[in-house]
Parts: C-alpha cells; structure tokens; sequence
C-alpha cells in the first residue's frame, strides 16, 4: 500500500470540521447564543487536536501507518479534544462542584467515539478512492 500522508492529513482536517459541526448542531437553543469565538475556538480545539495527531503520525514509519493510521487519528485526536475541553469548562467554572469528579471529559469520548471514526474513516477511503482513480487516469 503507498504511503497516503496527504490523505490522512487532510481526514484530519474533515474530522475536525465535521465534529465541531456536530458539537454546535447539538447546542441547545435555549442556552445564551454562540458568539463567533465560541464558534472559532471550538473549531481551532477539533481541527488542530486532529491535525496534530496526523502530524504525529507521520514520523511512525511503518505499514500499518498506512492502512490503520487513520484510526488512531480518530481516538487520539478525540481524547485531545476532550481533554482541552475538560480544561476549558474546569478553567471557566471557578467553583468546584460537589461532584466535580464527574467532569464531561469521559462522555465526550463515548457521545463522539463513533462519529469520529465514522468521518476520519469516510474521509480517509474517499481520499483513497479518489487518489487511485486519479493514478488510473493520469
């Protein structure tokens, strides 16, 4: 299999996109309307946190980087992105909560685990598809 560095990368980037859509389409109308550095800040977290996680993956030299990368794009860059979040929401709420333990980090890996793979997997095999037939024209 060849090595399909761009491809990933830019699933990465689709995935990221395509899960900060999913987080904003969720926001309840009722709750204080997001401004654009809501919007802005949660789309740089997504997008970078699966950018990054692709970046990363480029130095694993190795078969399996080209055929399974994208999975580990997938739930490496989501705990990155719940992560940052968990910081965000502790940050933003100074007094601690009687059940603070609880914190969203691990439900945000299971509300988005799925959808996550779903895009980068999509994303990645489109690429593919679209990258043999380009070689079978070219």
């Amino acid at each position: 299999m060849k090595d399909n560095k761009l491809v990933d990368l830019i699933a990465a980037v689709l995935t990221g996109i395509g899960l900060c859509w999913l987080d904003l389409s969720n926001h309840p109308t009722f709750l204080i309307p997001l401004t654009f550095k809501d919007i802005f800040q949660s789309a740089s977290i997504r997008i970078g946190a699966f950018v990054l996680v692709a970046l990363m993956l480029f130095l694993w030299k190795h078969k399996l980087s080209a055929q399974w990368g994208w999975i580990v794009i997938a739930i490496l860059g989501l705990m990155i992105v719940a992560g940052i979040d968990e910081m965000i929401s502790r940050a933003n709420n100074p007094e601690p909560e009687f059940f603070a333990e609880f914190s969203p980090f691990p439900m945000e890996i299971i509300l988005y685990i799925m959808p996550a793979l779903l895009f980068m997997g999509a994303a990645h095999y489109v690429g593919l598809l679209v990258m043999s037939q380009r070689r079978k024209y070219a």
